[in-house]
């Protein structure tokens, strides 16, 4: 558990942060295994009267609340990959969280790719910008 200093708080809890019985959760650092999810979150220690931050397991009806919140606020950046769409081998989509379609939908980035090896140099660099798989 960290203790996190007064001008690091003011600083996390913007629109960036949603808020629910007490914690603020940091969509940006979910991460989910294969049955569990876990996020960054703070909370307001009244018996040491300091901020806290901590990392916590989710349930499955918190999780969904809180990526599609995030979604729909813009503040997940997700992608996806399709392989043999067409003549293309690989097929990227990413949705850097901003962009919308006149109708309100998320709008797709789209980038195709012959091998293997290009495709893993982009998905890490995806990655390294805070985008997370769709599945």
């Amino acid at each position: 558990m960290k203790t996190i200093r007064t001008g690091t708080k003011r600083s996390k809890f913007t629109e960036h942060a949603i808020y629910e019985n007490g914690y603020y959760y940091f969509p940006k650092t979910l991460r989910r295994d294969k049955k569990t999810s876990f996020i960054s979150a703070c909370y307001f220690d009244r018996y040491r009267g300091k901020w806290e931050e901590d990392t916590f397991r989710l349930t499955e009806e918190l999780t969904t609340r809180i990526t599609d919140h995030a979604k729909k606020n813009g503040l997940l950046r997700t992608y996806n990959v399709q392989s043999n769409v067409g003549k293309a081998r690989h097929v990227v989509n990413f949705h850097d969280g901003q962009k919308t379609h006149p109708d309100g939908s998320p709008f797709y980035d789209v980038r195709t790719f012959n091998n293997k090896d290009t495709l893993a140099t982009f998905i890490k660099a995806l990655e390294e910008q805070d985008y997370t798989e769709e599945k």
